[in-house]
């Protein structure tokens, strides 16, 4: 007999699968706590996947809280095998890699199978039409020097998707023949998360500052098509990044 937990996530996976955008309207991704931890549980090399990976992954949305799920990586030891799963491709990151070698690529698949990636954290989504094809960029913000990058891309970049906020989660999609970026921005509250984390210090009844999506807010979801880079160009969406003293 299946758990309440299989049973919700499952239920989670079969919605998103019918339609990712009203789920994500309505249900907040955490797409880096427990993400992490379950591409090494399945053996990924998180920096092999941020070469146009081609490997066809399951996922689990995991129900964590009212309105909340974590993405994880079905592993063979995952308590999920047996429903249904997401199936998707994943565009990595490479982690602590100066410049613009950090970006991550991948290749849209010509099976119109959907991508997903790591958390966005001031990050942004660009899309680039070439002759043979659309490759996404999962390109890094340093120093909020996004711009100058953009001429260093070989093609024509048709999408630039950041998150409103700084902090989001990004689906890359066909819809039809055409090749769309879902982005779910959220804000998160930085003073509440340190207040928390300090209560939790002199506690011994538990971290529950740990579970840091709870200091969420609820998601605002944007669907980008080709072309709309005019449009894009005039958001600043990286101050947040800044702000907490990051340098990458």
């Amino acid at each position: 007999m299946p758990s309440p937990s299989q049973v919700a996530t499952w239920q989670n996976n079969i919605r998103f699968m019918v339609d990712p955008v009203a789920f994500m309207k309505h249900t907040l991704i955490d797409s880096a706590s427990m993400l992490e931890k379950s591409m090494a549980m399945n053996r990924v090399d998180a920096n092999a996947l941020a070469n146009n990976c081609k490997t066809l992954f399951g996922f689990d949305l995991v129900p964590v809280g009212h309105l909340k799920a974590c993405l994880v990586m079905r592993h063979p030891k995952s308590e999920f095998t047996g429903g249904p799963s997401i199936k998707a491709r994943f565009l990595g990151f490479a982690y602590k890699v100066a410049g613009t070698h950090q970006i991550a690529h991948i290749d849209a698949p010509s099976d119109g199978q959907p991508i997903l990636t790591v958390g966005i954290t001031g990050c942004t989504i660009i899309g680039v039409r070439t002759e043979s094809g659309l490759r996404f960029y999962h390109e890094p913000t340093r120093s909020d020097d996004r711009k100058k990058w953009l001429d260093k891309y070989p093609g024509k970049v048709v999408l630039h998707v950041p998150s409103r906020t700084g902090f989001g989660t990004a689906l890359m999609r066909r819809e039809q023949n055409t090749w769309q970026v879902v982005m779910q921005s959220f804000a998160y509250n930085q003073a509440a998360w340190v207040q928390a984390a300090a209560r939790d210090a002199q506690s011994s009844k538990g971290k529950e500052s740990s579970k840091f999506f709870n200091f969420y807010s609820k998601p605002q979801v944007d669907v980008h098509g080709e072309n709309s880079v005019g449009q894009l160009m005039r958001t600043t969406a990286f101050a947040r990044r800044r702000a907490m003293g990051y340098d990458d």
